[in-house]
């Protein structure tokens, strides 16, 4: 009888734990999904249409300090164009309709043989569209470019044109030694992701 009593006050317990855990647990879970979609894009292209040619300049630079202009040669300044004065001109490939971003900084031009040092601050005008073709040494751009500027596309390709100034670099003075200055200016292109 004892046994008895056990079970039937067990059972109930039991029935309501069972029900609790149903109540609670399994019976009304739910679940959720969503959509995983991601758009993969190629690397950025580029090409290099022109390099940078300041032509002849003067020695007393800190005076008269050479400005190329990207978008007209008319407003060159304290430059002699031997023939070889040239913008640099690039032209970017991307993603259709997205937005790239630019990278760049001053550049060091050092004298050939020598200790004298230039430094180049770019000025770099853009424009969307491929200008590549003709390529007939041609300046343009509509829209001034800084360091890490962004742009957003209108198709899937924009062109820059990069000018500057020459003044002295680092512990180089007035007037600066005679003879030829090189050095390479970069400019890097992402997406603004």
């Amino acid at each position: 009888m004892k046994n008895k009593i056990a079970i039937l006050i067990l059972l109930p317990a039991l029935l309501l734990i069972t029900g609790v855990n149903q109540l609670y647990g399994q019976g009304f879970s739910s679940q959720g999904t969503a959509a995983i979609d991601a758009n993969v894009v190629g690397a950025i292209q580029v090409t290099n249409l022109s390099d940078i040619n300041f032509g002849l300049i003067s020695q007393n630079i800190n005076t008269t300090a050479p400005v190329l202009d990207p978008q007209d040669s008319g407003s060159d300044e304290n430059i002699v164009d031997d023939g070889n004065v040239s913008v640099g001109k690039f032209v970017f490939e991307a993603a259709s309709e997205q937005s790239i971003i630019f990278t760049f900084s001053a550049a060091t031009l050092t004298e050939d043989g020598g200790a004298d040092e230039l430094e180049f601050t770019p000025s770099i005008q853009g424009s969307q569209g491929d200008e590549t073709a003709p390529n007939d040494g041609a300046r343009g751009g509509d829209t001034a470019i800084s360091n890490n500027d962004s742009v957003l596309l209108t198709g899937t390709h924009y062109t820059v044109w990069v000018g500057g100034t020459l003044g002295l670099g680092g512990s180089t003075t007035a007037p600066v030694n005679v003879g030829a200055y090189d050095g390479t200016f970069t400019i890097t292109v992402d997406y603004d992701i």
